[in-house]
Parts: C-alpha cells; sequence; structure tokens
C-alpha cells in the first residue's frame, strides 16, 4: 500500500459524520421543487418568522454541478481534518456554522434577499479545521487558515470568480465571509481534540 494511503482517516469514526452528511445532501438535493423552496435562505420569510431557513438554506441546492462541487468539499474536509471532526463535535460545527453563516447575512448583509448552498458551511469549516490545526501546532494550518482568509477577502475587495470562470454573486461571497467568521469562533470556542 503506498504511503499516502496509509494516512487516510478510514476508521468508522471518520468517515460516519462526512458520509451522513452527504446523505443529507443528496436527500435535500432530490427533494421536489416545492419542498425546497420552503427549505432555502429567504430574507422576507425569516423575518416573517420562519427562523429554520437560517439553518436549511445551507443545504439546499438547485444544480448539480454546484451540489458536486460542495460534496467534494466535504470530502476534503474529511481528507484534512477527520481527527477533529467525530461524532457531536462535528455536528456541533457544522450547525453551528451554516447557523451563523446565514445569521451573519440575515444581521448584516441586507442586500442577500435569498440563498441557496453549502459553500458558506465548507469555507466555515475550512476555517475552523485551519485553527484546530493552529492549536494542535500544526503549520500547515496557519498556511490554510491564511488562505481561506485571503481568498475571502480578495472575493470581497477584487471581485470573485469561480472555477468554471462565471462570477460568484455578492450573496455566496457574503456567505462563505460569514461562514469563515464563524468557523474561526467556533475552533477557537470549542476545546481542543486531543490526537494520539
Amino acid at each position: 500500500m503506498p504511503d499516502f494511503l496509509k494516512s487516510v482517516p478510514v476508521a468508522k469514526q471518520y468517515t460516519v459524520p462526512p458520509v451522513a452528511v452527504v446523505l443529507l445532501l443528496l436527500l435535500v438535493f432530490i427533494l421536489p421543487e416545492p419542498v425546497k423552496l420552503l427549505l432555502t435562505y429567504e430574507r422576507d420569510l425569516i423575518g416573517q418568522g420562519q427562523v429554520w431557513r437560517l439553518l436549511t438554506g445551507q443545504w439546499v441546492h438547485w444544480g448539480l454541478g454546484h451540489f458536486v462541487m460542495n460534496v467534494a468539499g466535504v470530502f476534503l474536509l474529511w481528507l484534512l481534518f477527520a481527527e477533529y471532526a467525530q461524532g457531536k463535535r462535528y455536528v456541533f460545527a457544522i450547525l453551528g456554522v451554516a447557523m451563523m453563516s446565514n445569521l451573519g447575512m440575515y444581521l448584516f448583509d441586507s442586500q442577500v434577499a435569498y440563498y441557496v448552498g453549502f459553500s458558506g458551511t465548507i469555507y466555515g469549516l475550512f476555517a475552523w479545521g485551519a485553527v484546530q490545526d493552529v492549536r494542535q501546532k500544526a503549520a500547515f494550518g496557519w498556511l490554510l487558515l491564511i488562505g481561506v482568509c485571503a481568498k475571502v477577502a480578495y472575493d470581497m475587495f477584487v471581485g470573485a470568480v469561480s472555477l468554471g470562470g462565471s462570477e460568484v454573486d455578492a450573496l455566496a461571497v457574503s456567505a462563505h465571509f460569514y461562514g469563515v467568521l464563524a468557523g474561526g469562533v467556533l475552533g477557537l470556542l470549542q476545546k481542543p481534540v486531543k490526537l494520539a
């Protein structure tokens, strides 16, 4: 077996959480459109009391490409940070980042009227995992934390460009910014993992 495969986190406690997230994303993706419309982040409806949308909007995807890119992000996070993302800790991080990303948009960016997608959570989990690495004194953590912050800053001040070459709209940049902020804060607040 090649050396790089020996470090892949395949134990059950490492694989079940990201697989569960992907299955939940898939379940929401295949829901009928009227049901998905009940879950999207919509500022006006949240203001009317439909507060569940602060959490569920991050789980909705309309296009297959968007869905696949976010699923790839979940697996990349698994490869990088599986040792920090076990059980309740992972659930708390995902739900906390998703909710705080949308809450940040709701409270501080009134221009975002509508949002769907898991990318705010993905960005936040990259920041969360990088903070975990920094707390473990892993040099790569600083590099990743600086990288994700620089990417969000670039998108905010220069303009965002997606991998496909089309411009990412301001609402995704806002979700990414508040996701990174939420992930960084949660990463600092959670008790550090004791690694073997």
